[in-house]
């Protein structure tokens, strides 16, 4: 995304909270990405199969996924084969890892983030080489869509 069509998106955000929150209104919002809801919305739905399956604050969506989002800092020529040690073996009923960002910085390396399931092995085993991170609002959707216990 560009500056100016960020800038645009924050422009169109802030209108829409301000407006909401002039007339004490409710606003629906049917958004592709979740960052077009940062900072908006007081409240959250997710809706999955035409059923709830989340409506509360945005903050406790990222609550439940707090320890599941970890970061990492790479070299450049170990980013292959670390990324590659994330996949599953085959077959796999279940990812047990989600690849939620891959970001080049100067010097060579690489930012990797991840979205595990809190019981996964790489959130218990490997810790020493992860740091554990406060997910965004993305991440914390990614992983309830993802890893969230179904309600019996």
């Amino acid at each position: 995304m560009n500056f100016s069509i960020a800038k645009q998106s924050l422009g169109i955000r802030n209108m829409l909270r301000l407006q909401a929150e002039r007339r004490n209104a409710i606003c629906i919002l049917s958004a592709p990405a979740i960052s077009d809801l940062n900072g908006v919305c007081d409240e959250l739905i997710v809706m999955d199969n035409g059923r709830v399956a989340f409506a509360g604050d945005p903050e406790d969506l990222r609550g439940a996924a707090r320890g599941g989002v970890l970061f990492r800092l790479l070299a450049a020529d170990e980013c292959d084969r670390v990324i590659g040690a994330l996949r599953p073996p085959l077959p796999s009923s279940r990812q047990p890892v989600v690849l939620s960002s891959v970001l080049k910085r100067s010097g060579g390396q690489v930012a990797v983030r991840v979205v595990v399931d809190h019981s996964s092995a790489l959130a218990e085993e490997n810790r020493g080489n992860w740091v554990e991170v406060e997910p965004t609002l993305e991440e914390a959707y990614l992983w309830f869509r993802t890893f969230r216990r179904h309600p019996s």
